[in-house]
């Protein structure tokens, strides 16, 4: 099964159609696409996204699967995320993301203050990540990791990652490997153990991105695959 079930389009901060990113989907011999435009709790566009993305999945039934989602950032130390709670209600995959990290009362630490506050960061990222397992609407977190590089995590630390399969076995929900990334600081054994719950994305924002993560996207879909049987 080759799957990307992180893309953006021109609905939120992405350059080209929905219809646009599902012909090079096609093209390419994905199989499953997934859409995860950027919402906050002030966007007005996701009617007409929704309703836009129906219409496709019942156009291409025949190439493709489609699956309609939103991204939304976590926002505090209780799992809320930047989202209208309507959307909770519809038939799409909520993935939470940690964007920036959440101190509480409406503080972040941004990624680029994590050098001058490694510790800090630690602990509220952990603290962050912990959380969202209190929100009952979620489907995926998107790029679980995408902050480790700047908060110097390597796949060397072993007690770090051993306290992240702890809260990952209670998770619910998928986790994505997103080779936009850097999965090498990632241990092997992290992608092992959690096959069943992975998910795979590119985070692609353009045809071109699609079409330029492809190559990495179906290698890693054969190793997590391999990994199942």
């Amino acid at each position: 099964m080759i799957q990307d079930l992180h893309l953006h389009s021109n609905y939120s901060d992405g350059e080209n159609s929905l219809r646009e990113m599902i012909e090079t989907g096609i093209n390419l011999g994905i199989e499953e696409l997934g859409f995860t435009d950027h919402v906050w709790k002030s966007s007005d566009w996701t009617d007409q996204y929704i309703e836009e993305l129906e219409a496709l999945k019942e156009e291409y039934t025949s190439k493709i699967k489609i699956f309609t989602g939103v991204e939304a950032k976590l926002i505090d130390l209780n799992g809320e995320l930047d989202i209208d709670c309507n959307l909770y209600d519809k038939d799409i995959r909520i993935v939470a993301a940690i964007h920036r990290i959440p101190k509480g009362n409406r503080e972040y630490i941004r990624q680029s203050e994590i050098e001058n506050s490694l510790e800090l960061s630690k602990r509220y990222w952990f603290k962050g990540f912990k959380s969202l397992v209190l929100n009952d609407k979620i489907d995926c977190i998107a790029h679980p990791f995408s902050l480790f590089e700047a908060m110097g995590i390597s796949n060397k630390d072993d007690l770090w990652w051993q306290e992240i399969s702890t809260i990952i076995d209670s998770m619910p929900f998928k986790i994505e490997y997103n080779v936009k990334y850097n999965n090498e600081l990632v241990p092997y054994w992290i992608w092992e153990k959690y096959a069943e719950k992975i998910v795979l994305g590119s985070d692609s924002h353009s045809v071109v991105d699609l079409r330029n993560r492809y190559k990495e996207l179906l290698e890693i879909g054969i190793k997590i695959n391999s990994f199942k049987l």
